[in-house]
C-alpha cells in the first residue's frame, strides 16, 4: 500500500509542479478566439454583401464586432475552466497520498516497537512458561 501512496504522490506532485511551469497550449479555435477579443482594435468586420437588410442582429459593422466580442467573451470554451480543476484534483490526490505514507509509516513503527517489547507480565497463577503450576 506504501508503494501506491507513494507512486499517486509522486505523480500528482509532479504534474502539479509541471502545470506551474508549463502552460498549456490551447486549441487552435480558443487560441484565435482569444487573440479576437485581446485585441479587437486590429481587426474589423466586413459584410461581403452591400445589402445588411437581412442581418436581424446588427446592421452596422460596429455593432456586430460590438456583440461578436460579447459573445466570445462570455461564452469561451471551457479549457480555462477545467484547468484549475484538474489543479484541485491533482491537489487532491497529492495530499490524500501524503496522509496514507505518513499513516503507513506510523503503523509500521508502532508494529516495530509491538514486535521489541517485552511480552507483559503474566500472574503465577496463569502458569508458567515450562508448564508447572
Amino acid at each position: 500500500m506504501k508503494m501506491i501512496y507513494l507512486i499517486l504522490f509522486t505523480a500528482s506532485a509532479t504534474l502539479l509542479v509541471l502545470g506551474s511551469i508549463i502552460t498549456f497550449a490551447l486549441p487552435i479555435e480558443e487560441s484565435f478566439a482569444d487573440r479576437l477579443v485581446k485585441a479587437p482594435e486590429q481587426w474589423d468586420i466586413v459584410f461581403a454583401g452591400g445589402d445588411t437588410t437581412t442581418i436581424f442582429t446588427a446592421r452596422d459593422p460596429a455593432a456586430a464586432k460590438a456583440l461578436l466580442l460579447t459573445f466570445l467573451a462570455k461564452n469561451h470554451m471551457p479549457t480555462y475552466r477545467t484547468l484549475g480543476h484538474v489543479a484541485y484534483g491533482l491537489m487532491m490526490v497529492c495530499v490524500f497520498s501524503l496522509v496514507g505514507l505518513i499513516r503507513e509509516s506510523q503503523f509500521k513503527k508502532k508494529q516495530q516497537r509491538a514486535e521489541q517489547s517485552p511480552p507483559p507480565y503474566s500472574s503465577p497463577a496463569a502458569g508458567s512458561e515450562t508448564g508447572e503450576a
